[in-house]
């Protein structure tokens, strides 16, 4: 599993940088995001609570597994051979960006004409910047 679908699974996301989230945790009563997550170079989704919450307990609240937060990968493969196995074909990587473009167009115009949008919305409309902006850094 991405770092992009585990952040859709919490709530109050803000993008803190590239591959850096901070959220609210949902392991417990959190009313600021103290929650961290973190897509490494190597795939795998690092996730930190400041307050202290498990990692397990995170994992178990938002319905994931400790395999989710790691790519599947044979110990023999070499990292560039990982790395093309995870390459998209360009005319499907020009679809999802158009949907991904699409979200953002819609809710900018909601947004421009003073429309308040949900939680839920907003933490959309972050998970489509970042896809967007990680599929530009992946073409560099």
């Amino acid at each position: 599993m991405s770092a992009v679908e585990i952040i859709g699974r919490l709530d109050g996301v803000k993008n803190t940088g590239h591959g850096r989230w901070i959220a609210r945790c949902p392991a417990h009563n959190d009313r600021r995001p103290s929650l961290g997550v973190r897509e490494a170079d190597d795939g795998r989704v690092l996730l930190y609570c400041r307050a202290g919450c498990e990692t397990s307990a995170i994992l178990d609240s938002i319905g994931a597994t400790w395999a989710d937060l790691f790519l599947p990968r044979s110990r023999t493969d070499s990292p560039a051979r990982r790395r093309r196995e995870h390459l998209v074909h360009p005319a499907d990587a020009l679809s999802l960006l158009s949907h991904e473009v699409s979200i953002v167009v819609l809710l900018s115009g909601d947004m421009a004409r003073g429309l308040c949008i949900s939680e839920a919305d907003r933490a959309r409309l972050i998970v489509a910047a970042s896809r967007i902006a990680k599929a530009a850094s992946l073409c560099n």
